[in-house]
């Protein structure tokens, strides 16, 4: 997501400052910029692989 997201809720905030989700939109904002990281590559990695495994193939 862009930064102008961020900073939409941010403006947000400033005006309604008891707004709980707004207050989670921006934890869960700041807690996606690490994402994807290795763990989610990996996963993604092994889910391809389950995916096109010869168990999973129909034909």
């Amino acid at each position: 997501m862009p930064i102008s997201v961020k900073n939409k809720y941010i403006d947000m905030i400033k005006a309604n400052p008891n707004d709980k989700n707004l207050q989670v939109s921006i934890e869960n904002f700041n807690n996606a910029l690490s994402h994807p990281d290795s763990k989610d590559l990996t996963n993604a990695k092994e889910w391809i692989k389950e995916l096109f495994s010869k168990e999973n193939i129909t034909k």
